[in-house]
């Protein structure tokens, strides 16, 4: 059980760090477009974004948070569970 809840973490991790990389990557292109931005209009477009992306990643970490607490559960559950030797 635990080695099935350690890959399950694993896996999300990747996943989060997936994630975090393709994040980072927009943020890289959006500050090299910053650059070159010139208008109120367009810097307001950037701004929303970045928030968007923020809001990306509270959601990642919320989920991340989310998976973790259940992995404790079912941890604590399946030591719970375990029968002590005779």
């Amino acid at each position: 059980m635990t080695e099935i809840n350690e890959t399950l973490t694993s896996e999300v991790l990747k996943r989060v760090q997936q994630h975090l990389k393709q994040i980072e990557r927009r943020i890289d292109g959006v500050e090299a477009e910053l650059g070159a931005v010139r208008s109120r209009a367009e810097l307001q477009a950037v701004r929303n974004s970045q928030v968007a992306m923020l809001e990306d990643l509270d959601n990642i970490y919320r989920l991340v948070a989310r998976h973790h607490i259940q992995l404790s559960l079912l941890r604590s559950t399946a030591t719970q569970q375990e029968v002590p030797p005779a």
